[in-house]
């Protein structure tokens, strides 16, 4: 007879938590992949994407290119949903 070591057993929060991960990987990636070029109204200043967004912080289009690759590598690796 198998014990309940054997057997997986997820609770409310690791759902929870599964939710979590995916809101805020898709919101990364919708951002980063699917709107980078729209105007929100959450962009800062008067940008209307995401490099005059980071223009306008001051910042430099290679410093968004890096941050972009790491949020899109970081958001997708949230899909990894069993490292509870």
């Amino acid at each position: 007879m198998l014990g309940i070591k054997n057997q997986i057993v997820m609770t409310v929060l690791d759902y929870v938590i599964i939710a979590l991960k995916l809101i805020v990987s898709l919101s990364i990636l919708n951002v980063w992949l699917l709107q980078p070029q729209k105007a929100t109204k959450w962009r800062g200043g008067a940008a209307t994407t995401i490099k005059e967004e980071f223009k306008a912080y001051g910042l430099s289009e290679t410093f968004c290119y890096v941050i972009g690759f790491f949020k899109n590598n970081f958001g997708a690796d949230s899909f990894s949903l069993y490292k509870i």
